[in-house]
């Protein structure tokens, strides 16, 4: 059987490395579908910049800055939100990091 991760509109599917909103291929780059599924992953928990980029990129990237960070976030935001009546899935922590919303 296939894992999915599912919150809302939003399936991710970790055997393909696809994700979908409302069943529309969300068309993720490799670091944003790591990104995400890290999150959802995660679901609720605030997770640093640093675990960010030790999950993500490795070790050597621990202390790399947030503007490396910050396109792809702003990317997955915007593939996850077809429609305006959708909420926002990943938020940012102010000064620490992101989190995947609960709600």
């Amino acid at each position: 059987p296939m894992t999915v991760l599912e919150h809302g509109e939003l399936q991710v599917f970790p055997t393909t490395r696809k994700a979908y909103v409302k069943g529309i291929d969300a068309h993720l780059q490799p670091k944003e579908f790591d990104i995400l599924y890290y999150l959802m992953e995660n679901k609720g928990i605030n997770l640093s910049y640093t675990q960010i980029f030790r999950r993500v990129w490795g070790d050597e990237y621990a202390d790399s800055s947030r503007s490396l960070l910050w396109p792809h976030i702003c990317n997955l935001r915007r593939k996850l939100r077809t429609a305006p009546g959708l909420p926002e899935y990943i938020v940012m922590v102010r000064k620490f990091g992101y989190s995947f919303i609960l709600n």
